[in-house]
């Protein structure tokens, strides 16, 4: 059952300062809490937060698959019994950089407002300028995107009015913070030639070309097909699985266009290309145009020619059967 409150400090009120401080150049604001709870992302593990305290977001260095922090606080019944009794302010630009042990700040708000009359509320803060995250009537997303140039943010709570129960200054909110990730996923192309080098190409993912930058390409979750077309290099074609807010690593050798000739014969043979004994297994760079393999077993011989085509690949193996007949 809502407990009867008083406004000492009407709705209307803080939304309009709310709006006049927004419209304000920002500038520096001194400021004390009573304690500062830190939360290093990833970790969203949740934790206890009391009236007149601050909430510090020390943010990644990377933040590739991050566009935003969501904050979900779980408010307890006698924080929602009086409405707009507690207001939050996210600032940005903090200093010195906040610690659990430390209470006086400088910042500069961004945004502010109150608690709503719900036992929970979640807050959804961009960190980018084009991001993709939806509203939705669940969260209050801003509409600014901080500066995050410290990746630190702070969000402090304070009790916005008086003639609250004792008890309601000890009252205990519990935090959570997540970050947002992208919808996409990171495709890392790691490339290498015969040559230190490499000679031109062009990069091909479903069909469409890309440029192979430092800083990836970003991909839509599922399955891609990875083309590469060179007048240097063989085709090469791969398909990769690219996850949400994941890196996908893919290297790729590319081999030229020199035709490479590979003889397999077993050991108790002999082979010769063009009358030169083979001594490898593995394959090996022939020039274009006619040539003859011979293999040799004790008496017996046989001879093949083929004909080698650039930018093709050949394989040629000796192979020895027996046969089994059966008679009544």
């Amino acid at each position: 059952m809502m407990h009867m409150y008083r406004r000492s400090v009407p709705l209307k009120l803080i939304c309009t300062l709310a709006g006049l401080i927004l419209s304000l150049p920002a500038a520096a604001e001194q400021f004390r809490v009573r304690k500062t709870t830190v939360f290093t992302l990833p970790a969203s593990e949740a934790k206890n937060v009391g009236i007149n305290e601050a909430v510090a977001v020390q943010l990644p260095q990377d933040l590739t698959f991050i566009q935003g922090i969501e904050i979900d606080i779980k408010i307890p019944q006698i924080i929602a019994s009086w409405q707009d009794s507690v207001a939050w302010t996210l600032f940005d630009a903090i200093t010195p950089a906040p610690a659990s042990d430390r209470i006086d700040y400088s910042g500069s708000h961004i945004e502010l407002g109150t608690l709503p009359t719900r036992l929970s509320w979640s807050c959804i803060i961009p960190l980018r300028k084009d991001h993709t995250i939806a509203s939705s009537p669940y969260a209050y997303t801003l509409d600014r995107v901080p500066d995050i140039s410290a990746r630190t943010l702070l969000i402090r709570f304070q009790q916005a009015m008086k003639g609250t129960p004792e008890e309601f200054g000890n009252a205990v909110m519990q935090v959570t913070i997540k970050p947002v990730l992208i919808d996409q996923g990171r495709l890392r192309l790691s490339l290498a030639g015969p040559h230190k080098q490499l000679e031109p190409y062009t990069l091909f993912v479903d069909g469409t070309a890309y440029s192979n930058s430092e800083r990836g390409i970003f991909l839509d979750p599922g399955t891609h097909t990875v083309s590469i077309v060179s007048e240097a290099y063989r085709n090469e074609v791969r398909t990769v699985h690219i996850e949400q807010a994941k890196n996908c690593d893919v290297a790729i050798t590319l081999r030229g266009i020199a035709p490479t000739v590979q003889i397999i014969y077993p050991d108790t043979a002999a082979a010769y290309f063009d009358d030169q004994p083979v001594t490898v297994k593995t394959p090996f760079v022939a020039e274009e145009g006619e040539h003859t393999v011979r293999f040799v077993i004790g008496n017996y011989e046989t001879v093949r020619t083929v004909n080698v085509v650039k930018g093709r690949s050949y394989t040629i193996a000796l192979s020895v059967d027996a046969s089994i007949t059966e008679e009544e």
